[in-house]
């Protein structure tokens, strides 16, 4: 991270002379660059976000909270608390050959004695609750930081815009004003009267705009640091929300279920190896006989003899 020169003061008196124009330049040039720099921040965070909800969906499908399979599933009730926004819940098919996606989806596919049930209750349990964790990130952390930023946007920087068309326009009107006084004949009297009040008058709304403008410059200039630095401060304190609300809700889960879930895997880890114990001794089915092939049977059928 490179040093950064601060950007030269700009104080009342010198706003009323033409010195400071190289100084509001330079200020102008940094508000372009820091404007296209928050810009391109929102567009990363806009990204992220619709990457985030992206992967929220394909991990928890839209499919199980639509109302159209609520005849078919049967919503399997959570007993952690939500923490806001409304929990979401996985689905358990009563039936199979519905083509449901998702934790539910599994219940085809083990066995059905209460034991196992319950685990995949309790797995379910836990999948919707790390996607509920991650849908709140996705939606607080990217809106937080992405309001703060176009707040500045379209307050700060868009005061000095306006503040800055305005100084324009009345520089434009004093010009105006400075040649029709220039181009009065001295001999009419009248009209160079006239020429000077307009002259007048316009200055001094030319005057007051460039301190109002010298003003917003210095204003914006005080306020950005702490709004910047807060914006990226909300996206820093969601995550750790995030992480925190995380910890404690594994914690507690983990307590009551880590053991029976554990049980579980390894009962069915024990049954898997009877099986497989069982399974070392197939070949020994077969008769220790031979077996020839009869050609007088029509069907060509294996006799053992």
């Amino acid at each position: 991270m490179g040093t950064v020169e601060p950007l030269p003061k700009l104080d009342f008196t010198e706003a009323l002379k033409d010195s400071p124009r190289q100084m509001i330049a330079i200020h102008e040039g940094y508000f372009t660059r820091l404007e296209g720099r928050l810009n391109e921040l929102i567009r990363l965070l806009t990204t992220m976000a619709e990457h985030g909800k992206h992967y929220v969906n394909t991990f928890y499908s839209d499919a199980l909270n639509d109302d159209k399979w609520n005849s078919k599933m049967t919503v399997l009730p959570s007993p952690w608390p939500c923490f806001a926004f409304g929990e979401p819940r996985l689905w358990v098919s009563h039936h199979p050959w519905n083509g449901e996606s998702g934790v539910g989806s599994f219940t085809e596919s083990l066995p059905q004695d209460a034991t196992t049930v319950a685990t995949l209750k309790s797995l379910s349990d836990a999948y919707a609750h790390v996607v509920y964790l991650h849908r709140v990130l996705i939606e607080n952390a990217s809106a937080n930081i992405c309001s703060s930023i176009n707040g500045f946007i379209k307050g700060e920087l868009a005061k000095v815009s306006e503040t800055r068309s305005q100084l324009e326009s009345l520089s434009t009107s004093l010009d105006d004003a400075l040649a029709r006084k220039a181009a009065v004949p001295r001999a009419r009297s009248a009209e160079l009267a006239d020429a000077k009040n307009a002259l007048t008058a316009v200055g001094t709304c030319f005057a007051h705009t460039a301190l109002d403008y010298v003003a917003q410059i210095n204003i914006t200039q005080a306020h950005k640091d702490h709004i910047i630095l807060d914006a990226l401060w909300s996206f820093v304190k969601e995550c750790n929300s995030f992480f925190s609300r995380g910890h404690a809700f594994f914690d507690e889960w983990t307590a009551i279920e880590n053991g029976s879930i554990s049980d579980t895997v390894a009962a069915l880890i024990n049954k898997g190896k009877c099986v497989e114990r069982k399974m070392q001794d197939r070949h020994s089915l077969v008769p220790k006989v031979g077996f020839c092939c009869l050609k007088d049977d029509p069907g060509n059928r294996v006799r053992w003899i």
